[in-house]
């Protein structure tokens, strides 16, 4: 769904419950993928590092998934006032 990628809080959670490295591989790497097409260059490192170790199957992924969480909450905030402000600017003009 779009607006789960919009809303960044609704695609890290996912990984969170997950146990299976496999499964935390692919909702790091969509999650990667979205965060680059919408220029959170941080989140989608972060989901990288998650992707890489979910494939490394050590169990070392799942330490970075609370700071996807809190990263992409972070980001999803900021592209949201960003936007605001912009419209802001557009009404005014």
């Amino acid at each position: 769904d779009g607006d789960d990628v919009v809303d960044g809080s609704k695609a890290a959670p996912e990984l969170e419950g997950q146990a299976n490295a496999a499964e935390i591989a692919r909702h790091a790497h969509f999650l990667k993928s979205r965060s680059l097409s919408a220029g959170a260059s941080r989140l989608a490192a972060l989901c990288e590092m998650i992707e890489r170790e979910a494939k490394a199957g050590d169990g070392r992924a799942t330490h970075l998934i609370a700071a996807a969480n809190t990263l992409a909450a972070e980001t999803c905030a900021a592209m949201s006032a960003r936007l605001a402000d912009r419209l802001a600017v557009a009404a005014a003009s």
